[in-house]
This record gives C-alpha cells, structure tokens and sequence, in this order.
C-alpha cells in the first residue's frame, strides 16, 4: 500500500556532497575569466537559480560565458561527488514502503541527469532550474510537482533541504519542512534562519536532522 504522502529532496547538501566541486569549479571559473570573486560569496548564494546567483554576485553580462564554463567543469568531473551517508538505506526503505519522491533542485539538467544516473537515483519527477523561470524561494516548482500529483490524493508533502532558501521555499510552498544538516558541516544556517520572521517559524516548524537515514522517523 502506497504511503498519502510525499517527499520532495534538495539535491546538493541533502542526497550529494557537490560542495568539494562546486568550490574546485567555482575556482576554475574564476581562473578561466580572472572574475576575481572568490568561492565564499559564491557559497553564501548555494541554493538559489544559477542566474539569481550571477545577480547577487554581479556578474549578468557574463552569466551565459560562467554558465557554460561552470556547468561543463561539473559534468566533466561528477566522479568527485559523494552520496551522503546513508542515502542508500532511505532510498531501500522508500522504495519497500512505495512512498511517492521527487527532487526539486537548482543545478540544469544537464548536470543533474547525468548525477542521478551514476548514482542510480530514480525520483518519479526531477525538477530542475530549467524547468522554471524562477528558482528556489520561487512556488513555481512547487507549482509544477503539485500539478503532477494532483490525482493522487496525497495528504502532505515534505521538502527537505539544507539551505534557508530551501526553508524559505517550503513555507512558500505550504510544505512540511525538513532540515538535513551534515555533523560536520558548519553551524551558518542555524545563524541565518533567525532572521526569519517568528511567524514563519510557528507556520513551519522544522526538525533539524543530522542522518539522513533517519528521515522517515520524522514523517507522518
């Protein structure tokens, strides 16, 4: 029997440790056209549209050129990422206990196809950047994966992710939210969500977990 719920995941920092290549592609970039905008302010936008990121960094008259030199670095080079811990056994049980699951995530197809082939993910729909106009905090690809599963009859959906934006997009979207946080990733996410208002908060409690084999303990 089908679970009446759903779980949609954030892809980097929640199923993928990319953050390793994320900073070496970064880097190349910055080497390739002398951008001279180091791996830090690029971190601090992880999580937002790749063009929200060019914005924020100034950087939109040459978004197309970092595009391309980004995105090919990470293609190029998908062996240096690792499945985080753990993801394996939840993907075991979701499949055993036939609970329906998404991806919602802000890298392109073009990279995130070829990730979850190598490593043998299989969501019922993949939602990239290239799907939608705009990204994370968005709705608009909430909009989309409702609109998949209207027929369905589900009675909640979750999103778990890493990130505020993340956070953010999940009280956007009227989404339970889950919070996956690496042992031993640093604590700056935890900084950053109390400058959302307290009332967002109450609307959207989130459990903070640190195994992501532990999801389902959290799910109703």
């Amino acid at each position: 029997m089908k679970c009446n719920f759903h779980l949609s995941f954030d892809l980097d920092g929640t199923l993928i440790d990319s953050f390793p290549l994320m900073k070496e592609s970064w880097e190349n970039v910055n080497k390739t056209l002398n951008l001279k905008v180091g791996w830090e302010k690029y971190k601090a936008n992880i999580g937002l549209h790749f063009n929200d990121i060019c914005k924020n960094l100034g950087l939109e008259h040459e978004r197309q050129q970092i595009r391309s030199i980004y995105f090919e670095y990470n293609k190029n080079n998908i062996d240096k990422i690792q499945l985080i811990p753990g993801v394996k056994d939840l993907m075991k049980e979701i499949k055993e206990r036939k609970i329906s699951w998404s991806i919602i995530t802000s890298k392109p197809h073009y990279t995130a196809d070829d990730i979850l082939k190598y490593f043998q993910l299989d969501p019922e729909i993949l939602i990239c950047s290239d799907d939608v106009s705009n990204g994370k905090p968005d709705i608009e690809a909430s909009n989309i994966l409702n609109n998949f599963y209207k027929d369905k009859k589900l009675e909640s959906f979750y999103y778990i992710g890493d990130s505020i934006a993340d956070h953010i997009f999940a009280i956007n979207s009227r989404y339970k939210y889950i919070q996956f946080r690496q042992v031993s990733s640093d604590s700056e996410e935890d900084s950053e969500v109390k400058n959302l208002k307290l009332d967002s908060l109450i609307l959207n409690p989130r459990p903070i977990i640190n195994n992501i084999s532990e999801l389902l303990l959290h799910v109703k």
